[in-house]
């Protein structure tokens, strides 16, 4: 039973532990194949970001693909690959699109203006024809959240629930 105790306090400490230890790596790609591989490539500036960045608002000054329109939202995992947004830069976003939402990882390219020189390579892009009115909503914030609070609250009763089933068995014995 001490054994049973011991492998259950491990558990969860791993559990229970963050996750920083995992980087991130990308396959190293050209801005050509960057291009390519992105749903939608173009200019903005971060007008506000949620509480975790993991979505922003962005104003589009600039447009080489994907979109027409003049604001749009872009989301991040909150993994090692996730990036990170600050309100009132400017961006040159590369990104993918997954169930009708742009999103950008470390990954895909996606760089603040000056710390690269290949905004200069994409040449002049189209200014957007479609005006929007953005705003955050931290709804889907909360959403997420309470899914991960309940994905963990769901583990651990499937692991209490497995610890009983062995300890019935072991004493069956």
């Amino acid at each position: 039973m001490e054994r049973l105790a011991a492998g259950v306090i491990v558990l969860m400490f791993l559990l229970v532990l963050p996750m920083t230890g995992f980087a991130c790596k990308c396959v190293e790609k050209s801005p050509e194949l960057l291009f390519e591989e992105a749903d939608a490539v173009f200019k903005g500036s971060v007008v506000d970001a949620n509480e975790y960045s993991t979505m922003a608002a962005v104003n589009v000054m600039e447009i080489w693909k994907g979109t027409n329109k003049d604001g749009v939202y872009v989301y991040t995992d909150s993994s090692s690959c996730s990036y990170r947004f600050e309100v009132d830069r400017e961006y040159i976003f590369y990104a993918g699109k997954e169930k009708g939402k742009f999103v950008v990882t470390t990954c895909t390219g996606t760089f603040a203006l000056g710390e690269r020189s290949e905004e200069r390579s994409l040449g002049k892009g189209m200014p957007p024809s479609e005006h929007v009115t953005l705003k955050i909503t931290e709804e889907e914030v909360t959403e997420k959240k309470w899914g991960v609070i309940g994905f963990i609250v769901l583990g651990v009763g499937c692991l209490f629930l497995i610890l009983l089933s062995v300890e019935k068995r072991m004493k069956k014995r």
